[in-house]
């Protein structure tokens, strides 16, 4: 990979992290918006069940994402120095 690969590859990380960042602060500030209403409301017992239930599946979703930007591309193993076997 040259190094124009690598900083297109590095700005498109950046834009997805930044996009993911932005996307959960938006959540956060939906999840209080709610959270200001129910109270304010007196929400039912089901609606506070609902919106947890809710929110820790977008937390999961969440968190694979954030897994799958930090892992990157995958790299071939290479073996240990020590441990090979010199035939030679």
């Amino acid at each position: 990979m040259n190094r124009f690969e690598k900083n297109a590859e590095r700005e498109r990380r950046s834009s997805l992290r930044l996009s993911l960042l932005v996307l959960s602060l938006g959540g956060i500030l939906v999840v209080g918006a709610l959270a200001l209403l129910g109270y304010s409301g007196g929400a039912p017992q089901s609606f506070w069940t609902r919106a947890a239930i809710g929110l820790a599946i977008l937390m999961l979703i969440l968190r694979q994402v954030t897994r799958k930007l930090k892992s990157g591309r995958a790299r071939a193993v290479k073996p240990d120095e020590q441990s090979m076997l010199h035939l030679d």
